[in-house]
């Protein structure tokens, strides 16, 4: 995952250019548009392939919370495409974040990819440079760039957002699936990387820029409730050879139920959610919901009478 802080301004139609050094960048709203903009049609990975991701975009386009935005890269002094990024952007607890169009549906993410695209850090750097640059200028602004689960090579080609200082490897879950024999030879099986800075840099200005407290204090009165039925008979003197054995003379079986019921108490286990994402806003926080607890008991006994 590639977490980047960018800010933003000014307000972007379906289609908007920015010119840089290096390479150029456009931003699309719609992928039949940025399909049409794109030259190469070729699939290089499943999860890539053109119909898959207009089958996405058809699906989430308007899935709230999560705007499309495809982005094409190209040589400035040429004017080749290198690449074409299908992601979104979308709002996580007030952090806007640019991704993969992805969803957690896909088992990979990568970007479209011609033959000019970087192969070499250097200008896999120069590339992120000038996007980095287009995304400070996006309407609607972007606080983090998260591109993650993402192939080293996509067919044979390598990936330019691995070549990036900070790629790691990426955890992931992955599904058995068919696909047409056109596509089961592209970019299958390639280990997973992501570049991941969850945590702010410190700084002189703020060396601990990652700290957080989060204290509550509650007071509370929860209701209880206990409930219990006795019963209890000679049943003894009616059961052959009990009845005249002294013991069970005088004794009375005995069985009850108790139930017990607790209200509006807070799971301690549960209070605290752990999370650890502070570029993203995630940071622990303490839970007060409240539920309810019972539980219920038999018993069996005798008793005597003297």
């Amino acid at each position: 995952m590639m977490a980047v802080l960018v800010a933003g301004a000014e307000y972007l139609n379906a289609r908007e250019n920015s010119r840089a050094a290096g390479f150029r960048v456009e931003f699309f709203r719609d992928w039949t548009q940025a399909a049409a903009r794109w030259n190469d049609t070729s699939a290089q990975t499943p999860f890539q392939d053109h119909r898959w991701l207009k089958a996405w975009y058809a699906a989430f386009a308007n899935f709230p919370g999560v705007e499309p935005l495809m982005v094409i890269i190209s040589d400035a002094a040429t004017s080749e495409q290198v690449a074409l990024l299908p992601l979104v952007r979308r709002v996580q607890n007030g952090v806007r974040i640019i991704e993969f169009a992805d969803l957690n549906l896909t088992d990979y993410n990568a970007p479209l990819l011609t033959a000019a695209a970087p192969r070499d850090a250097k200008t896999a750097r120069a590339m992120w440079r000038d996007l980095l640059a287009a995304l400070r200028r996006l309407a609607g602004g972007a606080d983090l760039v998260r591109l993650r689960k993402m192939p080293l090579d996509i067919a044979g080609q390598p990936n330019p957002l691995a070549l990036l200082d900070g790629a790691r490897p990426c955890p992931l879950n992955g599904n058995v699936v068919t696909f047409p024999a056109e596509l089961t030879g592209a970019g299958r099986g390639n280990p997973q990387v992501e570049t991941q800075q969850d945590l702010f840099i410190p700084s002189p200005q703020d060396p601990n820029p990652n700290a957080f407290n989060s204290s509550q204090q509650h007071s509370h009165i929860s209701p209880l409730i206990e409930q219990s039925v006795i019963g209890e008979a000679p049943v003894f003197r009616y059961v052959a050879g009990l009845g005249h054995m002294w013991p069970f003379a005088n004794a009375n079986l005995r069985a009850g139920y108790t139930l017990i019921w607790l209200g509006d108490i807070i799971q301690t286990n549960q209070s605290i959610d752990y999370r650890g994402d502070p570029m993203a806003g995630l940071n622990s926080r303490i839970l007060v919901d409240r539920g309810s607890w019972w539980t219920d008991n038999w018993s069996v006994g005798v008793s005597w009478n003297w």
